[in-house]
Parts: C-alpha cells; sequence; structure tokens
C-alpha cells in the first residue's frame, strides 16, 4: 500500500534520473511536498504506530520494495549519464 514514505520515492527518482537541467531543486521539493500531500490528511499512522512492531515492518518492507529498487534504478540512470559524457 503507498504511504507517505513511498509517495516521495517516485519524484526523488524522476529528479535523479533527469538532472539538475531538466529537473530543478525548487520542482524536485515541490513535487515531494505534493505527492506526499493526499497522505498527510488521510493517514491512519500516528507517531506511536510509526514506532509499533507493525509500524517498523511496514517501513522494512517499504525500505525493500519501493526504496532500494528506486534508489537502485537512479543509480543506474547517474551512471549512464556519466558514461554517455566519456
Amino acid at each position: 500500500m503507498p504511504t507517505i514514505l513511498t509517495h516521495t520515492a517516485v519524484p526523488l527518482a524522476i529528479g535523479l534520473a533527469l538532472g539538475p537541467r531538466v529537473v530543478s531543486r525548487s520542482l524536485l521539493v515541490a513535487g515531494v511536498l505534493a505527492s506526499m500531500l493526499p497522505d498527510l490528511e488521510a493517514s491512519p499512522l500516528s507517531l506511536r504506530r510509526v514506532f509499533s512492531a507493525r509500524g517498523a515492518a511496514v517501513l522494512g518492507s517499504e525500505l525493500l520494495w519501493v526504496w532500494l529498487p528506486a534508489m537502485a534504478l537512479a543509480a543506474v540512470a547517474v551512471l549512464a549519464r556519466r558514461v554517455r559524457r566519456v
């Protein structure tokens, strides 16, 4: 299930893949904030629930299945861009 943390992976990955010439820092920040807005109001999680055993399990799952692949794709995009420059 998408959460406030996983929605931010999309604009971050796009920003890293396209680079700072295409996606400015202010546009990247706006994209991250805009991706979190729907979840801020409707999120059933409280800080107490986030730091429970179930919350830790959800965060671990998000790291494994969302952030790790997104960062791997971003790293590949950055490396591919560097190889093209050489």
